[in-house]
Order: structure tokens, then sequence, then C-alpha cells
């Protein structure tokens, strides 16, 4: 596999699965050759920038730079003060730069392309999206991604209707609907969609909640989101999977572009020549339930692994 520079921009704190991303990216970069030039985060926990570091550290990693985001709209944190408490040091509490100052250094330092990875609120990208050129690049934001970024893969988007037969916004669009439209609108580079109804039912994190409970912070996150007694849905998980596996054997893509409306709903207009794919499941030889399933293995086994690494 080729090398692969990876910025990742997650809301962890507000879900676990962000910590299985998280747990995933750190997998690969062991493992896979990855270079995770960058993490921003897109929650307004004060504690979402040590826990982040302390996860790298946990698995014997240096942290690359934090940002935080500047502004946004504030949401629960279920476990990113408890992780901070648990497991950072006074070096990982060090006050972080604003998530788009590391957004455009990140680009502008890379070597080669780079792929941004975000399943959080599109806040942090919204705003790169729109900066101008500064002291650290004479390009603006949108010059940055077109020379410096391959693709950006997003969890965001709902493209099916709901139980009610209606199209609604998914929750990391709703939270920042402005930002995800400037995303869809502005963003030079393919942006793949990884929607909701991808990562539903794509359970995982059981066997580390159960093999680890409070002594890892991904399995601590788990333990601590009510919702995640079983294990967790995989959108986020899924989507860094995407963005450093491409389509493998789980996924398929389908091309066109995606707008954002001002209610947050996204819809996928068809074109061969588009820019945008939307993922889902690949059912050619197996039911959707079934390949979730696999899909979910797979990522257990990694974050498992990554584990084991520790011993």
């Amino acid at each position: 596999m080729k090398k692969l520079n990876v910025i990742f921009d997650t809301d962890a704190g507000s879900d676990c699965d962000d910590m299985m991303a998280l747990g995933y990216l750190i997998y690969a970069q062991k493992q896979l050759g990855v270079n995770i030039r960058a993490v921003t985060y897109s929650h307004v926990s004060p504690f979402g920038a040590a826990a982040i570091r302390s996860t790298f550290r946990y698995f014997g990693e240096e942290a690359p730079t934090v940002g935080v985001m500047v502004g946004g709209n504030p949401f629960d944190d279920h476990y990113a003060k408890s992780i901070s408490e648990g497991f950072a040091t006074s070096s990982d509490k060090a006050e972080a730069p604003s998530a788009v100052s590391v957004l455009r250094r990140a680009l502008a330092e890379c070597d080669r392309k780079c792929v941004i990875c975000a399943v959080g609120p599109l806040t942090n990208i919204g705003a790169l999206l729109r900066s101008e050129a500064d002291d650290i690049s004479p390009l603006s934001g949108v010059e940055l991604m077109r020379e410096k970024c391959e693709k950006a893969v997003l969890m965001a988007g709902r493209f099916v209707p709901d139980h009610t037969g209606e199209l609604t916004a998914e929750w990391n669009i709703k939270c920042d609907i402005t930002a995800a439209q400037t995303v869809a609108l502005l963003c030079p580079v393919p942006i793949a969609w990884l929607p909701y109804e991808t990562g539903i039912d794509m359970i995982t994190g059981k066997p580390i909640m159960n093999r680890y409970g409070m002594e890892s912070p991904i399995s601590m996150s788990f333990l601590l989101f009510k919702w995640a007694k079983e294990g967790r849905h995989s959108w986020d998980p899924a989507t860094a999977l995407y963005a450093v596996e491409g389509a493998g054997a789980w996924f398929t893509e389908t091309r066109g572009r995606v707008t954002v409306n001002s209610e947050g709903i996204t819809v996928l207009a068809p074109d061969n020549g588009g820019n945008h794919c939307v993922i889902n499941m690949n059912t050619r030889a197996c039911t959707a339930e079934q390949a979730k399933k696999k899909t979910a293995e797979y990522l257990d086994g990694c974050v498992m692994r990554l584990h084991e690494g520790r011993l």
C-alpha cells in the first residue's frame, strides 16, 4: 500500500464511534503505511485535544498537531473529559491552536497529496475553504485543497427516506448546515460521502469493551456512552476505513453531485462525470446485513490488534 497522508477531523466526545475510527487510523499508521498529519476537533469540549493526544500516547504513537474549532454549536461531551482525567499528562493538556491554522499548515507542508477524513460537523472544513492567504501559505483554502488534497471523505448525509418516508437531515450536516453547504459547493477535489444508512447497524466495539473495560481510552468511550451497551453503529470507523483502504470488497460508489439544502437535506443528482460519490455497502455477493457484519468484524479485528500490540 502506498504511503498515505491523512488529516482527521473528529467530534470525539459526542459519540464513541469517533474513538473507534481514531483507533483504526492509529492501527493503519502502525501497519498500513498511513501518516496521520494532523487531527482537528469539531466539538466545543475543552477536553477533546487532551483526549485525542492521550489516545495516541496510550498506543505508543506521538500525537500529531491537534487543532480545535473556533465557534460552533455546543453539544454533549459523553467521555472526552473522563479520558482526559484518566489518561492525559500535563503535556497532553497543553493549549491547542485553531483548527483552521492546523489544517492550512498540514496541507501546506505535505510532501504529497493527502486525504481529509471528517467524521463530525463540517465546521472546520468549511472554515478552511473560506480561509484566505496568510503567513502559513499564500494560497487560499480552496487553492490549498486543490494543490495538496487528493480527496475528502465525509461521514455526512442521508440519501434514503426515514421510517416515515421522509428525507431528513443527518446529524453532522444538521449541526452546521452552512458549513456543509460550503463544503459541497466549494470543495475543489472529489468528495466521498458515507451516509447514515451505510454505517447504521454495522456494530463494532463490543470485543474491545469486554476485553479492556475502563483500562483503554477507546473502550472507556464505549462504556461511558449510554447507547453503546452492545457496541455502536460504525458511521465513523467505516468512513476512516474507506479513506484509507478505499471501497475494497466492502463498499460500492454511486457517482454524481451532492447538494445540501437550507434544511440540511442531502440530495445526490446523477452525473457520471460528477466529482462526488456516495458510499454504500457492497451487496453483490451477500446481503447488506452480512456485508455490514463482515466489515464490523474487520474493524474490530484491527482495533483489537492495536490493543494487543501494547502488551
